[in-house]
């Protein structure tokens, strides 16, 4: 599985009070911030790999400083010669491509050699891999803040070594980030000058007291803007907003990593509404990265920056400058942090809707001047009640970054690490294991030997392995894990050395899940519900054959404890018997006590995925079976159902137990996204016409027309819609708590008491989802999707629906290779017109760019209206118009998308 790595070295590292003596030198083509300032040169071998696959990647330009200093051959390989030596920033791009992924390497002297790691897309790929493209992604939007209550402002001014040039450039960009840095922040804690001056050189550093910023290397604004340069002045120019705050426990570097946390945000948003390009990872690198991060030791990732700071309680607080390694540790202990505080901010941004904690964190700070660690707490509390499932103070503890102290003068900290130990995609399915040996007298990683072993959860040593603690400069780091054993499961990592005749170990668990883009979610389930000792009977009439009750015996020993963990025992014992009547209709009778089956599962095979999808919807009928909601378009039977299906098989794909041909719960989640545009006159199914899903008083514009030749393709594509709303509420509330149990509590509510109304329901999603959904209490969200609204008065709608992908497999609107043209008509029973249809596409200029007339066809694959085929767009915004014309008058519908690549 492809992983989307957005790797950014941060050479120019920002350490406070004073410089590193480090030099800057520079090269006929490019420059490099090196850990020596001596003049000679070197040469390197670069090979290029795509982690996953391990294979080179041929045809990717290598930039330094802008140039393009050569291109990796067919063996993935590029050689560069006469470089000074040092550390260098590189940008691996394709050919043709404005930017993209960085990385670096050490040049120390002739014929080095080192391998980088890329993973974006190839020259032979368009788009992203099936594996990436359905990984969840936050939504990064400047909060609404209240109006400032300090009249503050920051200036800036320039001593004699800063040309002309250069502090235009920079008024412009403090211009330009003022008021995207008070987005997030609101008014400085205190007014403040920050004064600029250039050192030729000398890193990047910021006085003690905030009010110089030294610099040693100029921006380079040849093309405009120079976006890393723009990152390190943007970092320093939170710190001017901090400046005068305070957190009482020791170690916690609070300027320097809080303006490193919140320039991520403002880079991102600044970046997105295209004011400037600044560097940044974003929100969604360091979500993802913070299960890797979390689990390192005080001792490795505590560092205030400062061997001469004597504030902290430490005995040992900070790390040499003069280790050869301390410019990549500093940036390590950095990304740590802000992987602590922007989950902290995420869980903020669950309870409020809003990017809001570094605002009201800093005016917390302000109004209560915290004096101890009990104050601190107190005011976290406040923001963010709960992280992950915890409450703010047990989560805090358990995080180094809020340890108050340094426990061991030597430890080991093993830090596992999907990507690499700079380029972080998650903590599970693993690549690299790096051992870190620290000394805290005085504090320096120790390049020792280091003995790590891996077991499976059977215990048998998949990895015995000796390796060096730390970094060094060839980049060669850390033990990479063999791939070809790790099978799904949960494993067990421990690192062990000895030094100076002290024995250390760390041990960590990490969990291995097929790569089949599930993306590692609703892992290890191991909740359960004890509080009934119910199951589910199973029997078999005499027409099931001997070798298909075999298959559904294994197969409910596969799916049963699996359904339990997600959404506890039964609410009852319950019996089912299972008949086959190939004539009938496939499903349960209306007492849930007959299932009906029109196939039998292939003879022969070890597993039929269609048969194994159809029967784990039917298997949980028996699991919430007495429960309701008083809304009956949500069609709540079958779509809870439906989506449980979707997690039973995500489950079972991802612990490599049993493969089906349902996709994953990320996609899901995407396509919720998607549909909703489609709305409730479009959406809303509660089944054909005189199948068992409709009867009694229901209003017939909910149900399908049965000789509708659309009937069964718009049945199978609602309830691929119909699940999605209940998955994402389920995300909510695991991202909220940690845990998987959303079902498990709507089920046991439900049974205890049937809500009497739909007000009651909306109570009930609220009491369970206390997090925000897109912003919005979890009611608020739900009541908008098309599942849960009423059918709309109109009779005719007509909308069409920009797709990347096939109807069969949506992955979003952006980019799209065709339109699907939904025009339906609900006079009385729904059913596609099949009249003349004109889809055109508009850019953003107001110009038909494409037009196609046609009527309505059958596409035969998913049996909805035939798409229509797109040509390639250049890049910008459009809108799809679709025309329909009924009983003489043009009825159209629109829908914005985008062409980005």
């Amino acid at each position: 599985m492809f992983k989307l790595i957005m790797s950014r070295l941060l050479t120019c590292v920002l350490i406070t009070s004073i410089a590193l003596p480090a030099a800057t030198v520079n090269a006929a083509s490019v420059t490099a911030v090196a850990a020596s300032s001596q003049a000679e040169e070197g040469s390197i071998t670069i090979l290029v790999i795509n982690p996953d696959s391990r294979q080179p990647v041929p045809g990717l330009h290598l930039y330094i400083d802008g140039k393009d200093v050569g291109t990796t051959d067919k063996n993935g390989t590029v050689f560069l010669d006469h470089l000074k030596l040092g550390h260098y920033e590189v940008e691996l791009r394709l050919a043709g491509a404005a930017s993209g992924t960085m990385n670096g390497f050490y040049v120390t002297g002739k014929e080095s050699q080192t391998e980088l790691w890329y993973s974006g897309p190839t020259p032979s790929q368009s788009t992203t891999s099936s594996g990436s493209r359905f990984q969840q992604t936050v939504v990064n939007v400047a909060p609404s803040l209240p109006t400032a209550a300090r009249d503050t402002k920051i200036t800036v001014s320039f001593d004699s070594s800063i040309p002309a040039s250069t502090q235009a450039y920079i008024k412009k960009l403090a211009a330009e980030l003022d008021p995207a840095v008070r987005s997030y922040l609101g008014a400085p804690i205190k007014s403040g000058n920050l004064m600029l001056k250039y050192a030729a050189g000398s890193h990047t550093t910021i006085s003690q007291d905030k009010a110089v910023m030294t610099f040693g290397k100029l921006p380079d604004g040849t093309k405009g803007t120079d976006k890393a340069w723009d990152e390190i002045f943007l970092v320093n120019y939170i710190h001017k907003f901090l400046d005068g705050g305070s957190i009482p426990i020791p170690g916690i570097r609070y300027t320097e990593n809080l303006a490193h946390s919140i320039k991520e945000l403002v880079a991102e948003s600044i970046t997105a509404k295209g004011t400037r390009t600044i560097a940044y990872r974003g929100i969604n690198y360091y979500l993802a990265a913070y299960p890797a991060f979390q689990s390192l030791k005080p001792e490795l990732v505590l560092n205030t920056g400062n061997t001469n700071d004597t504030a902290s309680a430490f005995k040992s607080d900070n790390f040499l400058l003069t280790n050869n390694a301390y410019d990549k540790l500093n940036s390590f202990t950095i990304e740590y942090a802000k992987a602590v505080w922007l989950k902290l901010a995420y869980a903020r941004y669950l309870e409020s809707g809003q990017w809001d904690f570094f605002y009201q964190l800093k005016e917390q700070l302000v109004q209560k001047k915290p004096q101890d660690r009990a104050g601190f707490e107190a005011i976290i509390t406040s923001l963010v009640p709960v992280v992950a499932g915890k409450t703010a103070v047990e989560w805090m503890s358990e995080q180094a970054l809020f340890r108050g102290s340094i426990p061991n003068k030597l430890a080991v900290s093993l830090f596992v690490a999907d990507g690499d130990s700079f380029n972080v995609t998650g903590r599970n399915n693993p690549d690299m294991l790096y051992p870190f040996v620290i000394s805290r007298t005085p504090g320096e990683i120790i390049h020792t030997d280091v003995k790590v072993t891996v077991k499976n959860s059977k215990g048998n040593v998949i990895l015995n392995q000796t390796g060096k603690s730390g970094y060094s400069d060839n980049g060669k780091t850390g033990i990479r894990l063999p791939q070809d054993k790790l099978t799904p499961g949960t494993y067990t990592a421990t690192a062990e050395a000895t030094y100076q005749g002290t024995t250390v170990k760390d041990t960590q668990t990490f969990t291995v899940y097929s790569a089949d883009n599930t993306d590692g979610y609703w892992l290890n389930l191991q909740a359960t519900d004890t509080s009934r000792n119910t199951k589910v009977t199973v029997t078999y009439d005499a027409s099931i054959p001997a070798a298909s009750k075999s298959y559904i015996d294994l197969l409910m020993k596969d799916i049963d404890p699996v359904i339990r963990q997600i959404a506890g025992a039964p609410q009852a014992d319950n019996r089912l018997v299972v008949k086959y009547d190939p004539k009938g209709l496939a499903g349960m009778d209306s007492n849930m006590t007959v299932l009906n089956l029109v196939n039998l599962p292939k003879a022969g095979s070890k597993t039929d995925a269609n048969f194994d999808s159809f029967f784990f919807i039917e298997y949980y009928h028996m699991f919430h079976k007495g429960t309701t909601i008083p809304i009956a378009n949500a069609r709540y039977t079958e779509n809870i159902s439906q989506a449980m299906k979707i997690v039973i098989s995500h489950t079972l794909k991802q612990n490599g137990i049993r493969d089906t041909n349902v996709q994953s719960i990320p996609y899901y989640l995407h396509l919720n996204k998607v549909l909703e545009n489609l709305g409730p006159g479009v959406l809303i199914n509660l089944g054909r016409t005189n199948g068992n899903a409709g009867s009694g008083n229901l209003d017939v514009r909910t149900e399908w027309k049965d000789t509708s030749a659309y009937m069964m393709g718009m049945n199978v594509f609602t309830l691929e819609y119909g699940p999605t709303p209940w998955l994402v509420l389920a995300d909510a509330y695991f991202k909220r708590n940690g845990d998987y149990g959303f079902f498990r509590e709507l089920q046991n509510e439900l049974a205890k008491k049937a809500p009497a109304s739909a007000a009651e329901f909306y109570t009930l999603i609220d009491s369970l989802v206390p997090a925000k959904i897109e912003g919005k209490k979890a009611s608020d969200w739900l009541k908008g999707t098309a599942l849960f609204q009423e059918v709309p008065k109109e009779t005719t709608f007509v909308k069409p629906l920009p797709i990347q992908g096939t109807s069969r497999l949506i992955y979003g609107m952006d980019n799209p290779d065709a339109i699907l043209p939904f025009a339906v008509s609900r006079k009385g029973a729904a059913e596609i017109i099949e009249q003349d249809y004109t889809v055109s596409v508009v850019n953003e200029k107001g110009k038909i760019v494409f037009t196609q007339k046609g009527k309505p066809a059958l596409d035969g694959d998913m049996g909805l209206p035939k798409a229509v085929k797109l040509p390639k767009l250049a890049v910008g915004k459009y809108k799809a118009v679709l025309a329909v014309v009924v009983d003489g008058k043009t009825i159209t519908g629109e829908q914005a998308f985008a062409v980005t690549q």
